[in-house]
């Protein structure tokens, strides 16, 4: 599995020298962030999931990036997460988000009156603004959680799965 991925990624040397990254270079040259190991994909996921929900189109693979950087993650995997939120599948995912937070916001706020989900008037006071973001943050925080679990587990399976197939091998 780490071979196809290191196969299938780009190498660091050639995204460092591309003219749209050069004047972050210093940020992303670091191996750290390329290296394939168990808590920098982990992270990555994590970051890449919270990232992908952020609700301004196209900010979320540079945003995953440049906190990986910062996380000390590893960059691709972060990037790569935030497409589990793309182009076709947006509306739904963002409606879901605008649905649970009018959800939660009537469940906290006694007063408040459920907002019908339109983009005209984002910013009036009858928006759907507040409950997508709040919705957003949820989902953002129990998908990323999920994600990074998920990986940590499969990937803990993965090595030792490895090491009794090594074991069986050696008492052979």
């Amino acid at each position: 599995m780490l071979r196809f991925l290191r196969s299938k990624l780009p190498r660091r040397h050639r995204v460092v020298r591309h003219w749209s990254i050069k004047p972050f270079a210093h940020l992303l040259n670091h191996p750290r962030h390329w290296h394939i190991h168990r808590l920098g994909v982990s992270r990555g996921i994590f970051i890449g999931l919270v990232c992908a929900w952020n609700p301004i189109p196209g900010t979320q693979m540079i945003l995953a990036a440049f906190w990986a950087a910062i996380a000390k993650a590893n960059i691709p995997s972060a990037v790569a997460a935030t497409w589990v939120i793309n182009p076709f599948t947006f509306f739904p995912f963002f409606y879901a988000a605008f649905w649970l937070g009018d959800r939660t916001m009537s469940l906290l706020l006694p007063f408040w009156e459920s907002v019908p989900f339109s983009f005209d008037g984002i910013w009036s006071s009858e928006s759907a603004l507040i409950p997508t973001l709040l919705g957003s943050l949820v989902c953002a925080l129990t998908t990323a959680y999920v994600g990074y679990s998920i990986t940590k587990y499969l990937w803990r399976r993965h090595i030792l799965a490895k090491r009794a197939r090594q074991l069986r091998l050696r008492a052979d």
